[in-house]
C-alpha cells in the first residue's frame, strides 16, 4: 500500500475520527491531530476525549504503553497486480482506530520484504509513549 495513493485526504482531515477497534457502534474515543504524510509514512497524534470514561481508560492504557497498536480502515480504489505482491495504489481512509490487536500484524508498522516474501514487524520501534505519534509506513 502506498501512502502517496491516499485520495481525498481533506475528508479525513476534516473529520479525523478515532474509534476503538473500528467499532462504529459506540461513540468515538477521540480524534487524530497533526496528521502528516511524508516519505511513505502517515503519522498522527491521538487526542483522547478524557471526559468520556471509556476513552479515558483507553488513553491511560496508551500512555502506559499497554495499547501500542493502531489500525486504519480504508476503501481500496485501485490495486497494481503487476509485481510479485499486489500493491494498493489508490485508497481512501474511513477512520483510524486505537487497537490492542490491529488487523495488520505489524501493529503500527507494516513493511514487506519482497526478497524474502515476508512481513517485517517493526511495531516494537514505534509509538510507545504518551504524545508519541502513531505511524503507519505504507510503501
Amino acid at each position: 500500500m502506498k501512502a502517496s495513493g491516499w485520495e481525498n485526504q481533506e475528508a479525513f482531515v476534516a473529520n479525523p475520527v478515532m474509534l476503538f477497534n473500528h467499532d462504529d457502534q459506540i461513540l468515538p474515543i477521540g480524534y487524530w491531530d497533526d496528521i502528516q504524510v511524508a516519505d511513505g509514512v502517515i503519522s498522527a497524534l491521538p487526542v483522547f476525549d478524557l471526559d468520556d470514561e471509556f476513552a479515558a481508560k483507553i488513553a491511560k492504557k496508551y500512555e502506559k504503553g499497554f495499547i501500542r497498536g493502531a489500525s486504519i480502515s480504508l476503501r481500496i480504489l485501485e490495486v497494481d497486480e503487476t509485481g510479485d505482491v499486489p500493491v494498493v495504489t489508490s485508497w481512501e481512509m474511513r477512520e483510524a482506530s486505537m487497537a490492542p490487536i490491529p488487523s495488520n500484524s505489524g501493529c503500527l508498522v507494516i513493511l514487506y520484504d519482497k526478497n524474502n516474501k515476508k512481513v517485517i514487524n517493526l511495531a516494537d520501534f514505534m509509538g510507545q509513549h504518551q504524545k508519541t505519534k502513531v505511524r503507519w509506513i505504507l510503501n
